[in-house]
């Protein structure tokens, strides 16, 4: 009998250990720590995609960066286009893929092999990034994201062959002679090949988004303003056996597709944040719905999907209130969510400096029972710029990742984007060698000032440092951007980092790990002896 009770003491401890409360460290290792930021190139300014593939990482890239020497003659052409305000939004638009004063270089792959980074792919600079990446059967696949697609500016016939609502305004239509999204497959991610047809059929789809395997099926939901997002899937995936399911019109993108309960359910942008789910081939909408007027109100779309402790979790992007956390046991019942927030943590923890600005819930993961969340975080809400403006523009960021174990409860692991300069997100994450992998997103906003030609434009770093500080203060920026004018080698350092984290146990955890283990020796000992 007395063992018994000591045992039902002792018991609990192996299992209540590792769960007590008591805060795990993490070990942070840069992986891109010998190439330096970008893998050595300050172009690649997000790791886009993430994916864990025979005993080795791949990262895609997202390659495009700011000229500021191109600024005055793209203000020009701008303004000497036939329609000055289409060519502005249009211009606006660009901005995020691919530009005269946004140019790319082309989309990345890189392997993680050995310890070393290698490149294994790179695409024309049509194509800025690799947006989605997944593997399926014995491959690993890889969607690109188009760049300037559509008449641009600088052309000197700019004309305008049709508008389209482009969540802002009318903007112009892309030129269907223009290439859009591109799939590629590796059986030994060195050796690429094209995946034709599907959605690179139509060059309307301007990008993959999100890629996932559901019921033994490739599944990729598209990015096209004009005639709506697609949801495309396959088999074998070689080409010749893709299935359009379903077509959205007056959607801009399907932003994240995922699996619960064995059907496919998928989130888009573009008329607010909906939720579908397929059904016999047909969408069927399932958007949350709330008694509450502010949930949802101004989010603009799916950010994430995932399934965690039996529960289906959806974030949100929302660039005025900050991102949207819902979860629900059963995603069929609108009425069923439960809000965690619905504005980027900022009424749960406001203690924590800089969550009211998370606009992007953007990347979530699981591992070992915990669920993390990556964010997009805009840091700088109503500086001078922003009041111009009349929107918060993403000058100055603070990544932040969030933990939790029961799923209704949230810490701050990370809250300034491992202080990394310029560093406002963690855009993807996966598992590799038992840690996790948090790919960094690096303001492509910023310039790199490595190569700006100062002395062409008569002024020296120096003045340079006093032509921006007269002219916007030094009040507009935060402590990154005061610590970068006072060392301006800061401003080398732009491009996305990839960060392997690591959960140690305190030593608490395993001293009271260690008494469980030793009591049950000892009184299974005893027992014997007896």
């Amino acid at each position: 009998m007395k063992h018994r009770i000591i045992s039902s003491i002792l018991l609990p401890l192996l299992f209540v250990a590792p769960f007590s409360g008591v805060q795990a460290s993490i070990m942070i290792e840069d992986l891109t720590a010998g190439t330096g930021p970008g893998f050595g190139d300050s172009l690649n300014r997000y790791s886009w995609s993430s994916e864990s593939f025979n005993d080795d990482l791949y990262i895609g890239t997202f390659n495009v960066g700011f000229d500021l020497t191109a600024l005055p003659g793209y203000a020009n052409q701008i303004a000497n286009a036939p329609n000055p305000g289409l060519a502005g939004l249009d211009a606006f638009r660009r901005l995020w893929s691919g530009s005269p004063v946004t140019p790319s270089t082309g989309g990345e792959i890189w392997r993680y092999k050995n310890s070393t980074w290698e490149q294994v792919l790179k695409t024309d600079s049509e194509d800025v990034g690799f947006r989605s990446m997944t593997k399926h059967g014995d491959y690993i696949y890889a969607a690109s994201a188009n760049g300037p697609n559509g008449p641009s500016p600088s052309d000197p016939n700019y004309s305008f062959p049709g508008t389209v609502n482009y969540g802002t305004g009318p903007v112009p239509a892309p030129d269907p002679d223009i290439a859009g999204t591109q799939i590629f497959r590796s059986m030994d991610g060195e050796n690429w090949e094209e995946v034709a047809g599907g959605p690179s059929a139509n060059p309307l789809n301007a990008s993959s988004r999100s890629m996932t395997v559901i019921n033994g099926q490739l599944v990729l939901g598209t990015e096209n303003p004009i005639g709506g997002s697609e949801l495309w899937s396959c088999t074998i995936c070689d080409g010749t056996d893709w299935v359009n399911p379903v077509t959205m019109p007056g959607t801009l993108a399907i932003g994240k597709v995922a699996e619960f309960g064995g059907e496919t359910i998928f989130g888009t942008w573009g008329t607010g944040a909906q939720l579908f789910k397929l059904n016999g081939g047909a969408p069927v909408e399932i958007t949350p719905t709330f008694a509450d007027p502010d949930v949802l109100n101004s989010d603009s779309g799916v950010m994430e999907l995932i399934k965690f402790n039996g529960r289906f979790y959806l974030t949100t992007v929302d660039y005025t209130d900050g991102f949207t956390m819902l979860s629900t046991d059963n995603p069929h019942d609108p009425t069923s969510w439960k809000v965690h927030t619905k504005d980027g943590f900022k009424t749960e923890y406001p203690a924590l400096a800089g969550s009211e600005n998370n606009a992007y819930g953007w990347t979530a993961i699981v591992k070992d029972g915990v669920m993390y969340l990556g964010t997009f975080n805009s840091n700088k809400t109503g500086s001078d710029i922003d009041q111009a403006l009349g929107f918060d523009l993403p000058l100055d960021g603070r990544g932040q990742i969030w933990s939790t174990a029961d799923g209704m409860s949230f810490q701050l692991v990370e809250g300034n984007g491992f202080d990394s300069f310029g560093t406002y997100g963690f855009r993807t994450s996966t598992i590799w060698n038992d840690q996790l992998i948090f790919g960094s997103a690096s303001n492509f906003f910023l310039p790199d000032l490595t190569n700006f030609p100062y002395e062409e434009y008569g002024f020296t770093i120096e003045d340079f440092k006093a032509e921006l500080l007269a002219h916007f203060g030094s009040d507009l920026f935060s402590d990154q951007f005061e610590i970068g004018f006072e060392d301006f080698s800061e401003l080398y350092s732009l491009g996305t980092q990839v960060f392997a984290l690591s959960v140690v146990p305190e030593p608490e955890i395993l001293v009271l790990f260690g008494v469980g283990l030793f009591g049950l020796g000892f009184a299974r000992r005893r027992k014997q002896d007896h």
